[in-house]
């Protein structure tokens, strides 16, 4: 596997928060660090935050009684009271995290 190096500049005035994130990183886990920054900042990295978005967005639809499963060509639908007592519990692992 070829590596290339990608360097950056940073201003030691006005980046000093990222001089100290750094320096607190072992130097094992710099350029991963680094990697899964990037990768969030373009939006393939799914966060717990974009996680949780998303359910809140599940549990609206299911309060107005428009949330349906596709299956292949046909449509499930899902039983409110159960798919909203399923949703609750990920909801609450996740505020956990």
């Amino acid at each position: 596997m070829a590596n290339r190096i990608l360097p950056i500049n940073v201003n030691l005035e006005t980046d000093q928060d990222i001089i100290d994130w750094w320096d607190g990183l072992p130097n094992s886990e710099r350029s991963g660090a680094v990697r899964e920054a990037i990768r969030r900042a373009m939006g393939q990295v799914t966060t717990v935050e974009q996680v949780y978005a998303a359910l809140l967005e599940i549990k609206q639809q299911l309060a107005v009684g428009q949330f349906v499963v596709e299956e292949g060509p046909e449509q499930a639908f899902v039983e409110p009271m159960e798919a909203a007592r399923n949703l609750n519990n990920l909801m609450s692992m996740l505020e956990g995290l």
